[in-house]
């Protein structure tokens, strides 16, 4: 097996032939990527992230100290203390974004995300993006800092049930050391092949 690999700000790319491709991701996955197949055993679906850049098969590294880009940095701050308090890490600012396909084709490019290794992940069964649910109801959020209101929507977070986050097509934020994405026409290809070897 003969792979092209390069460094590019936290990105590794990965060059598989393509008649090599499903063999090569089974052994990939299944070796390191084992707690995330179990978690999501028996979806039809898959988990996805937009992005801009453009490949096959990367392995990222994800940042420790995101940045927001569009949520004002006062809500931002707030949503990492209290989602700490809740459940022990800030996804605002060190989580990695996903969601069904359709949203995730909002930031660019689709991929199916894999957390290599161990990974925790939180979702709201009642909202489908965070951002967005503040930027909707701004009114209601205006001040947020002295309201309570903030507080309601982290309390509808949970860490469990990946499966039905996937299903509902819902924002899922995780943590991980890293990741693989890869890209949408060899998802649909290795998701079929993982199912019919029974991983999935």
């Amino acid at each position: 097996m003969k792979l092209k690999q390069y460094l590019n700000e936290g990105k590794t790319s990965i060059d598989v032939p393509p008649d090599e491709q499903n063999e090569f991701l089974e052994t990939l996955l299944t070796k390191n990527c084992k707690q995330y197949l179990n978690a999501i055993k028996g979806t039809q679906k898959l988990l996805y992230r937009g992005t801009e850049q453009v490949f096959k098969i990367a392995e990222i590294t994800p940042r420790k100290n995101r940045n927001p880009k569009d949520m004002p940095l006062e809500y931002h701050k707030l949503l990492d203390k209290l989602f700490n308090t809740k459940f022990g890490w800030k996804p605002r600012s060190t989580g990695i974004f996903c969601s069904g396909r359709h949203q995730a084709a909002v930031y660019g490019s689709v991929y199916s995300i894999w957390p290599i290794g161990k990974f925790k992940f939180i979702w709201s069964p009642k909202i489908h993006d965070l951002y967005l649910k503040i930027y909707r109801d701004s009114s209601t959020f205006k001040n947020a800092i002295a309201q309570p209101a903030i507080q309601d929507l982290v309390d509808t977070y949970q860490s469990n049930n990946l499966k039905s986050a996937i299903y509902n097509e819902n924002e899922v934020m995780l943590i991980c050391n890293s990741y693989y994405l890869i890209n949408e026409k060899i998802s649909y290809d290795i998701h079929n092949f993982l199912k019919y070897k029974d991983i999935l």
